[in-house]
């Protein structure tokens, strides 16, 4: 699937009572490109009709330091 900025990866989503989680990964190295929470069923009182996304994290930049194994 692709991330709002366009990135392909592999997205899995878990289920909870009226909420989806989905993480869009990149399958080679496991890193996250982007986490989205939805609320499936609207809240009380609201003019939506369907899903709601109520939270996106788009992970744009990263950093990975080595341990040389003294602290």
């Amino acid at each position: 699937m692709t991330d709002r900025a366009g990135r392909t990866g592999v997205g899995i989503s878990a289920t909870s009572d009226d909420v989806r989680f989905l993480l869009i990964l990149i399958p080679a190295t496991g890193e996250l490109l982007a986490y989205e929470r939805a609320a499936l069923t609207p809240p009380p009182g609201s003019d939506r009709t369907g899903p709601l996304v109520d939270g996106y994290h788009l992970f744009l930049v990263h950093a990975r330091a080595t341990s040389s194994g003294n602290s």
